[in-house]
């Protein structure tokens, strides 16, 4: 079940409300909150310091779209080995500005796996 929190004004929290009151399957007002909610999609509790926190299976209508010239730089890491008594942990890390995203765009590279294989074909890739 993922889970999504968000900031909101005590007036977007009841205009939240309203919008979904059609969706509303169940309702309660636990300690705290100005309510918690149940729709068939997910469980929303809307707590009186403004965090508004969302459950269910799928939240992707709730994150904002982002194209690639919005794009954050984002960072990432992969480990091999075991670590324990018999081998070592090898652990790379990245981070992906927008202006290198473009450039791997242009090369046809979305992830690093297929990006893998192309290596040992072609040990002389440039880095980028």
């Amino acid at each position: 079940m993922a889970t999504l929190t968000k900031n909101m004004t005590k007036e977007e929290i009841f205009q939240l409300k309203n919008r979904l009151s059609p969706f509303i399957l169940k309702e309660s007002t636990p300690q705290y909150t100005y309510y918690q909610i149940k729709t068939k999609e997910c469980s929303i509790t809307a707590y009186t310091s403004g965090k508004v926190v969302f459950q269910g299976a799928d939240l992707s209508w709730l994150e904002p779209k982002q194209t690639n010239s919005e794009a954050q730089d984002q960072a990432g890491s992969d480990e091999v080995g075991t670590g324990d008594y018999f081998g070592p942990v090898v652990v790379a890390s990245c981070i992906v500005t927008n202006k290198a995203r473009k450039k791997l765009a242009h090369l046809g590279i979305q992830d690093s796996k297929p990006f893998e294989m192309r290596c040992h074909n072609q040990p002389n890739l440039p880095v980028i």
